[in-house]
């Protein structure tokens, strides 16, 4: 991967945006932090995150309702997005790759599965861009 990648990190637990930052601080990761989907919508389309770990129960706007709105913009469309939520039933999941997720990452984070998501979307992300 060239140069530093950015993340927008979208969670409205302070402990969990905490849990994130802490497990990607190894990486040469630049970490934006948002804490509900509007939030993470406006941020997105002003930073153009590398990547978006989203959070689905969020007030405001959940995660579902910011990528659904994600996808929908030619600006956010091509961003990579990783579900990271506690909910691990099936319908969940499967309406997170329905609206495009790209990745789905169940709480408590299990490190080493978040770092292979993240790296494994910025390659095939960065790979895409130069093929």
């Amino acid at each position: 991967m060239q140069g530093r990648k950015k993340i927008l990190l979208v969670d409205d637990s302070k402990t969990s945006l905490f849990m994130e930052r802490t497990v990607l601080r190894g990486g040469s990761y630049d970490l934006i932090e948002a804490t509900d989907g509007v939030e993470a919508v406006a941020k997105a389309r002003q930073e153009r995150p590398d990547l978006i770990l989203m959070d689905m129960i969020m007030p405001r706007m959940t995660g579902l309702e910011a990528v659904e709105a994600l996808r929908s913009s030619a600006d956010t469309r091509s961003i990579p997005i990783v579900m990271v939520t506690t909910r691990s039933e099936r319908d969940k999941v499967e309406a997170a790759h329905a609206l495009g997720c790209d990745a789905y990452v169940t709480k408590p984070l299990d490190q080493a599965t978040l770092i292979a998501t993240v790296k494994r979307l910025l390659e095939e992300r960065e790979d895409h861009s130069n093929g």
